[in-house]
């Protein structure tokens, strides 16, 4: 595997071609990184057919290949997870975040039926495992997850592994209460500019309704509010493809 080739494919049907350049990478050819030109060509004739916006392929921080809008945003949805664990380890190794701490230290709860006293002492650890046993409702969850959740109290905090929408949830809450910052600006000042990325400046909007009609906040973010399922929003960036392209290095 090429150690310094990264793919980012975006899975929404909005092909476009013929944009301007609005970065700094620079473009190799396919043969200067060793790829089939043939074999691309190819892949772009996939890609338009098979409901696909953007595709971005580099070799050693250079620009190989590129389809699509590059530059439109989109929402980026279980990415999420990654960028909470690595903005609660920049935070966790500054010794401002405990993950020992538990719900009922920081004062957490939800909307009726509220959380039990046995839901109450899942850890931040707990959280960040998918591990919390807290099955309470929760803010952007489809009707599949929602089918497939756990009795509430069937486990205990740290008992079973479910991919658990509130725990990504309130885990933005809980580095929000802790920290005092907004997570989209923590994100740009210890993560975005340390990198090197071009496209992302922290900000971001909240939306408290939300339904297939809904437009995207053009920022980078924003908090989706449910209130009928909690009180507790997620935490949804919203970036075009090119935000993972930094100067030179890789998240």
């Amino acid at each position: 595997m090429r150690s310094a080739f990264f793919v980012f494919l975006i899975c929404i049907a909005l092909p476009y071609f013929g944009f301007a350049q609005q970065d700094s990478f620079n473009r190799i050819s396919p043969s200067e990184a060793g790829f089939s030109a043939d074999s691309l060509d190819k892949l772009s004739d996939f890609l338009e057919h098979s409901g696909t916006s953007s595709m971005v392929l580099a070799y050693d921080g250079n620009i190989l290949f590129e389809w699509g809008d590059i530059y439109q945003k989109h929402t980026i949805h279980s990415i999420r997870k990654a960028i909470l664990n690595s903005i609660y380890g920049v935070y966790v190794g500054k010794g401002i975040i405990d993950t020992s701490r538990t719900l009922n230290d920081l004062n957490i709860d939800d909307i009726e039926p509220s959380l039990t006293k046995k839901e109450m002492t899942a850890r931040i650890a707990d959280l960040l495992k998918s591990r919390s046993g807290v099955y309470h409702s929760a803010a952007a969850v489809s009707k599949g997850m929602a089918a497939q959740k756990p009795k509430r109290g069937s486990h205990k905090p740290n008992e079973a592994y479910y991919y658990n929408n509130w725990d990504f949830n309130v885990l933005g809450t809980v580095f929000e209460k802790i920290t005092e910052k907004s997570i989209y600006k923590a994100f740009y000042k210890n993560i975005a500019v340390p990198i090197g990325m071009k496209q992302y400046t922290g900000s971001f909007d909240t939306l408290t309704t939300v339904d297939d009609n809904t437009a995207i906040p053009k920022t980078d973010g924003f908090y989706q509010f449910e209130k009928d399922k909690s009180n507790i929003p997620p935490i949804i960036f919203a970036c075009p493809p090119m935000i993972w392209h930094s100067t030179g290095r890789s998240i």
